[in-house]
């Protein structure tokens, strides 16, 4: 009735609420995702590995200066 009796509070209502709906849905959906992927690890079930992405070349990717000490944790810098 609110659409007959004041239209333009109606068109107000409608785009706030589309607006909301928009930014609300794929928070929700990303939540939703979130509580069955833990729920799936609870159970033991094993998820689907997302597909590697191609790269162009690899060895652009590659820095030789960067070369991983056996003894350390992390990546060394040799200049």
């Amino acid at each position: 009735m609110l659409s007959l009796t004041h239209p333009i509070a109606f068109l107000i209502a409608l785009a706030i609420f589309i607006a909301l709906a928009i930014w609300l849905i794929p928070k929700i959906w990303r939540g939703i995702k979130v509580v069955f992927g833990k729920l799936m690890r609870l159970f033991g079930v094993k998820t689907a590995d997302p597909p590697e992405q191609p790269s162009a070349d690899k060895d652009a990717l590659f820095d030789p200066r960067l070369l991983r000490d056996k003894n350390a944790d992390g990546p060394r810098r040799i200049e």
